[in-house]
Protein backbone atom coordinates (compact mmCIF):
# COMPACT_ATOMS: atom_id res chain seq x y z
CA UNK A 1 0.00 0.00 0.00
CA UNK A 2 1.23 3.55 -0.63
CA UNK A 3 2.17 5.92 2.04
CA UNK A 4 0.31 8.97 2.26
CA UNK A 5 0.79 12.16 4.10
CA UNK A 6 -1.99 13.65 6.62
CA UNK A 7 -2.45 17.11 6.03
CA UNK A 8 -1.45 17.91 10.02
CA UNK A 9 1.92 15.76 9.03
CA UNK A 10 2.76 19.25 6.44
CA UNK A 11 6.03 21.38 7.88
CA UNK A 12 7.19 24.29 5.68
CA UNK A 13 10.77 23.04 4.19
CA UNK A 14 11.86 24.27 0.73
CA UNK A 15 13.57 20.82 0.03
CA UNK A 16 10.61 18.72 0.79
CA UNK A 17 9.00 18.25 -2.27
CA UNK A 18 7.62 14.76 -2.57
CA UNK A 19 4.11 15.53 -0.37
CA UNK A 20 1.50 12.40 -1.03
CA UNK A 21 -1.84 12.94 -0.29
CA UNK A 22 -4.85 11.43 -0.47
CA UNK A 23 -7.78 14.11 0.14
CA UNK A 24 -11.24 15.06 -0.39
CA UNK A 25 -11.98 18.49 -2.48
CA UNK A 26 -14.51 20.79 -0.69
CA UNK A 27 -14.81 23.70 -2.21
CA UNK A 28 -13.06 25.38 -4.91
CA UNK A 29 -13.03 29.17 -6.23
CA UNK A 30 -11.60 31.58 -7.88
CA UNK A 31 -9.61 33.83 -6.69
CA UNK A 32 -8.96 37.32 -8.58
CA UNK A 33 -6.58 39.78 -7.53
CA UNK A 34 -7.24 43.14 -8.27
CA UNK A 35 -3.60 44.25 -7.62
CA UNK A 36 -1.73 42.34 -10.24
CA UNK A 37 -5.02 42.42 -12.80
CA UNK A 38 -3.76 39.00 -14.03
CA UNK A 39 -6.19 36.01 -14.69
CA UNK A 40 -8.00 34.33 -11.77
CA UNK A 41 -6.11 31.47 -10.31
CA UNK A 42 -7.79 28.66 -8.45
CA UNK A 43 -7.61 27.89 -4.77
CA UNK A 44 -8.54 24.43 -3.74
CA UNK A 45 -10.26 23.62 -0.23
CA UNK A 46 -9.07 20.06 0.84
CA UNK A 47 -9.93 17.71 3.44
CA UNK A 48 -8.18 14.32 4.35
CA UNK A 49 -10.21 11.75 6.26
CA UNK A 50 -9.02 12.65 9.79
CA UNK A 51 -10.76 15.80 9.10
CA UNK A 52 -7.36 18.10 8.41
CA UNK A 53 -8.21 20.87 6.18
CA UNK A 54 -5.72 22.86 4.40
CA UNK A 55 -5.69 25.08 1.16
CA UNK A 56 -3.90 24.18 -2.42
CA UNK A 57 -3.15 27.46 -5.01
CA UNK A 58 -3.13 26.51 -8.33
CA UNK A 59 -1.88 29.67 -10.24
CA UNK A 60 -2.90 30.70 -13.55
CA UNK A 61 0.36 29.56 -15.09
CA UNK A 62 -0.26 25.71 -14.59
CA UNK A 63 -4.13 26.70 -14.98
CA UNK A 64 -4.12 24.77 -18.59
CA UNK A 65 -2.85 21.92 -16.62
CA UNK A 66 -5.59 21.02 -14.36
CA UNK A 67 -8.22 22.27 -16.53
CA UNK A 68 -11.73 20.17 -15.54
CA UNK A 69 -10.61 19.79 -11.96
CA UNK A 70 -12.96 22.99 -11.17
CA UNK A 71 -15.66 20.74 -11.86
CA UNK A 72 -14.65 18.26 -9.34
CA UNK A 73 -15.78 19.72 -5.56
CA UNK A 74 -16.82 16.66 -3.49
CA UNK A 75 -14.13 13.89 -5.25
CA UNK A 76 -11.21 12.22 -3.39
CA UNK A 77 -7.91 12.66 -5.19
CA UNK A 78 -4.10 11.78 -4.89
CA UNK A 79 -2.07 14.69 -5.08
CA UNK A 80 1.67 14.39 -5.73
CA UNK A 81 4.66 16.51 -5.93
CA UNK A 82 3.74 19.61 -4.00
CA UNK A 83 5.44 22.90 -2.50
CA UNK A 84 4.53 24.10 0.86
CA UNK A 85 4.35 27.92 1.78
CA UNK A 86 3.21 29.56 4.30
CA UNK A 87 -0.32 30.84 4.90
CA UNK A 88 -0.56 34.69 4.60
CA UNK A 89 -3.11 36.64 6.37
CA UNK A 90 -6.28 37.75 4.94
CA UNK A 91 -9.27 36.22 3.54
CA UNK A 92 -8.83 31.72 4.05
CA UNK A 93 -11.17 29.18 4.54
CA UNK A 94 -9.32 27.21 6.36
CA UNK A 95 -7.07 27.72 9.63
CA UNK A 96 -3.77 26.36 8.97
CA UNK A 97 -0.49 28.04 8.61
CA UNK A 98 0.73 26.57 5.63
CA UNK A 99 -1.11 26.49 2.03
CA UNK A 100 0.14 24.05 -0.78
CA UNK A 101 1.46 25.41 -4.07
CA UNK A 102 0.74 23.23 -7.15
CA UNK A 103 3.72 23.43 -9.50
CA UNK A 104 4.38 22.36 -13.16
CA UNK A 105 5.05 18.19 -11.64
CA UNK A 106 2.33 18.23 -9.31
CA UNK A 107 0.03 15.42 -10.68
CA UNK A 108 -3.83 15.06 -9.53
CA UNK A 109 -5.69 11.93 -9.93
CA UNK A 110 -9.55 11.35 -9.09
CA UNK A 111 -9.59 7.86 -7.49
CA UNK A 112 -12.53 6.29 -5.77
CA UNK A 113 -14.26 7.41 -2.39
CA UNK A 114 -12.70 5.91 1.22
CA UNK A 115 -14.10 3.17 2.33
CA UNK A 116 -11.22 2.42 4.53
CA UNK A 117 -11.80 5.17 7.29
CA UNK A 118 -15.08 6.59 8.94
CA UNK A 119 -15.22 9.98 7.05
CA UNK A 120 -17.53 12.74 8.01
CA UNK A 121 -19.12 16.02 7.46
CA UNK A 122 -16.78 18.66 8.98
CA UNK A 123 -18.51 20.87 11.49
CA UNK A 124 -17.57 23.56 13.18
CA UNK A 125 -15.97 23.43 16.74
CA UNK A 126 -18.99 25.44 18.19
CA UNK A 127 -21.62 23.07 16.65
CA UNK A 128 -19.76 19.51 18.13
CA UNK A 129 -21.74 19.36 21.71
CA UNK A 130 -19.54 19.56 24.61
CA UNK A 131 -19.79 17.50 27.87
CA UNK A 132 -18.59 19.62 31.26
CA UNK A 133 -16.72 18.02 33.88
CA UNK A 134 -19.33 17.72 36.18
CA UNK A 135 -21.60 15.59 33.72
CA UNK A 136 -18.31 13.66 33.14
CA UNK A 137 -17.59 12.32 36.77
CA UNK A 138 -21.37 11.94 37.50
CA UNK A 139 -21.65 9.50 34.60
CA UNK A 140 -18.09 7.77 35.78
CA UNK A 141 -19.31 7.53 39.61
CA UNK A 142 -22.78 6.21 38.25
CA UNK A 143 -21.19 2.45 37.13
Amino acid sequence: MEHYNNLGEVVYNEKVKHWRFRVKIIWIYPFYSYVTGKRPHHVYVLADEYGTKMEMTIYDIYGDMFRGLEKQEGKWVEIFILEVGRAHSGFKATKSKFTLIATGDTQIHIIDPLNDHLYFEFKGIHEIPHMSYKEKSIGMNSN
